[in-house]
């Protein structure tokens, strides 16, 4: 098999960058389909930052910046974050506080952000910030607040700055107001534990029939144990559905 020539796949690194436009990161999977070696990828890359044309944020992501009347811009850490799971080719969204804050759960900022991604990882600081990762398979990466919700339920009694039960009533909102994907967020529960599908399947059903069908909220509750109770009595002052779902 011929090897791709270095200076073509210089050159169509270097267009691929100019037509992207400024204020953008690049990865080297941005340019898997040149079928060029990674190694003659990265050198291009590498090159186009020694010459000023991009800068390196870290391994494997570069940056070209745009101007504006104070200077270069820079790339936000979600973005920085983003581009470094792409590079390793996770799936990623945030988690924990942060998203938990864009739901109106919590007012608290964590230094260390929180990230679910789709395999275990290590990342490197990104923008000075420890980051920190847990895995989540099976969720729907396009679905942040619905993660949230379910990472909310499974740390009920845990989220700073808040109550279970204004946790609940809380989230009972967003449902009646229908800020969720309920169909996405039923979905993603095949991978929760039992205790947060009966939670989520009392919030549901008390939310009404005009958030769920009848026949999706017993297919969640067939997912269950008819015999396994759970222990959550926040819920049941809050859920006149809890002890259907065999909350005490």
């Amino acid at each position: 098999m011929r090897k791709p020539d270095p200076a073509s796949v210089a050159s169509r690194t270097a267009a691929r960058v100019v037509r992207g436009g400024p204020d953008r990161l690049w990865t080297y999977r941005d340019f898997a389909d040149l079928n060029a070696p990674t190694t003659a990828v990265a050198a291009a890359l590498s090159r186009l930052a020694r010459a000023g044309g991009l800068r390196r944020i870290r391994r494997g992501v570069y940056y070209r910046p745009g101007t504006t009347a104070f200077g270069e811009t820079r790339p936000t850490p979600d973005a920085t974050l983003a581009a470094s799971l792409r590079r390793q080719g996770v799936r990623g969204v945030a988690a924990g506080l942060e998203a938990w804050r864009h739901l109106g759960l919590t007012t608290q900022v964590n230094a260390a952000p929180l990230v679910a991604t789709s395999r275990r990882l290590r990342l490197a600081p990104v923008a000075g910030y420890r980051v920190r990762t847990t895995t989540r398979p099976g969720t729907d990466w396009k679905r942040r607040n619905e993660r949230a919700v379910l990472d909310a339920l499974r740390s009920l009694r845990r989220i700073p700055d808040a109550t279970p039960e204004v946790v609940l009533d809380r989230l009972l909102l967003l449902l009646r107001s229908k800020r969720l994907d309920v169909p996405a967020l039923l979905k993603m529960t095949s991978g929760e534990p039992p205790r947060v599908r009966a939670l989520l399947g009392a919030l549901l059903e008390e939310a009404g029939t005009r958030i769920v069908p009848p026949t999706e909220l017993e297919e969640l509750r067939g997912s269950l144990n008819p015999l396994t109770t759970y222990r959550i009595p926040e819920a049941v002052g809050r859920l006149k559905s809890a002890a259907a779902w065999n909350l005490r």
